[in-house]
């Protein structure tokens, strides 16, 4: 999860915007919009994966995907003042990013743990984290070097040998996976789609809460190098405060995972989505010095609550018949959410001249969601065992 899609797509695009829009002549605006075409075409492909690693196994469905992934980053090298060319290039890096999506690694740690279930997703979706905080860096070192377009190949062959290479070597499906594939998902309890989608408010709460959620942390996260370079930081200063957020996201996930063990998931959503509105109030403030990287700080801890929410809430809601399946499509409706926030933010910009309406608009979005997780109610797939 280094390499995953967020980390590799979303977080680190804000340090492409300043170099690529200048070289290529092109406003903010049109080259986030790409950002916003990348997350449309991973939410169209999404369920797709889902559905195929609920069908064929993990390993044999990420393996050629992530491959084709990398090789469509790598490929954003050879952009030119074309928008139709950038955006259906970008359009094929989302399509592929969808296989780097959680979907996989939660499917796996669903089937192999039920008591710490919580603190396993944590731990594996950290890594997204730690790849927030390093990328930044890795890739202002290489735009220093060999420009924009390096950077871009050295971003495709950083996916191919911390996500290609970890999953030939160590996912495995759990075992019995085999077994389900030949007999049937109905050997595992949980709800099938159809049921999922029309029979519970629990899903629709968690699209809409959740896509919400993303909307506002990713619109400030993915866009915060942009904010903080206008304000006068330099690009390795800005990729600095932004490698701060990564490392809160690690401990976010960790130990949001942690408390989804120990006490009911959704008050642990509703206390973890107060950091970044108190992260975003701290950047509405202008302030200088330490702000930028408290605000930094208690956004990171919330987009790191995010993932580790789906993926748990997912499995104690609606169970592991079609965990994979359900998860890629609430995914995809969550990773547009994902891109509409870095949007809105470059047209606040564009149109206002100012970051101030859409960061307000983000702060009224999250007291909503945490509004809206306080109806989720009891699980209906609670722990079945004391052990894993």
């Amino acid at each position: 999860m280094i390499a995953g899609q967020g980390a590799t797509t979303i977080f680190i695009f804000g340090t492409f915007v300043g170099p690529v829009t200048s070289d290529l002549g092109i406003s903010q605006s049109s080259f986030s919009a790409a950002l916003l075409i990348l997350t449309i075409a991973a939410a169209v492909v999404t369920p797709w994966t889902g559905h195929m690693m609920d069908k064929y196994g993990v390993r044999p469905v990420m393996l050629p995907l992530i491959t084709l992934f990398a090789v469509a980053t790598a490929a954003l090298a050879f952009m030119q003042p074309s928008l139709p060319l950038i955006y259906a290039l970008f359009a094929a890096q989302g399509a592929f990013s969808a296989i780097q999506a959680p979907t996989g690694y939660v499917k796996v740690i669903s089937r192999r743990f039920d008591r710490q279930r919580g603190l396993a997703c944590g731990l594996a979706m950290a890594g997204v984290g730690l790849g927030v905080a390093l990328l930044p860096q890795y890739v202002a070192v290489l735009m220093t070097h060999y420009g924009w377009r390096g950077a871009y190949l050295g971003l495709g062959a950083f996916i191919f040998v911390l996500a290609f290479i970890p999953v030939a070597l160590f996912v495995r499906d759990a075992p019995g996976t085999q077994t389900t594939q030949q007999h049937g998902a109905e050997a595992l309890p949980g709800l099938t789609v159809a049921q999922a989608i029309m029979g519970t408010r629990q899903f629709w709460l968690l699209v809409v809460g959740l896509s919400l959620a993303v909307m506002a942390i990713n619109g400030v996260l993915a866009q915060l190098v942009v904010m903080l370079m206008k304000r006068g930081f330099s690009i390795q200063a800005a990729a600095t405060v932004m490698s701060i957020a990564g490392l809160a996201m690690i401990v976010g996930r960790v130990l949001v995972g942690y408390c989804l063990d120990k006490y009911h998931g959704p008050y642990v959503a509703m206390a973890v989505f107060s950091f970044p509105v108190l992260g975003i109030l701290l950047l509405l403030s202008g302030a200088g010095g330490p702000v930028p990287y408290m605000a930094a700080i208690l956004c990171g801890l919330g987009i790191g609550a995010e993932l580790d929410l789906m993926g748990f809430l997912v499995s104690r809601y609606f169970g592991l018949r079609a965990i994979g399946t359900i998860y890629g499509v609430l995914f995809a409706i969550f990773v547009i959410g994902s891109g509409v926030g870095p949007y809105l933010v470059s047209l606040s910009f564009e149109y206002a001249q100012s970051y101030t309406p859409v960061l307000e608009g983000f702060i009224v979005a999250l007291l909503v969601v945490i509004v809206m997780m306080a109806f989720l109610g009891k699980y209906r797939y609670p722990v079945a065992h004391a052990s894993n």
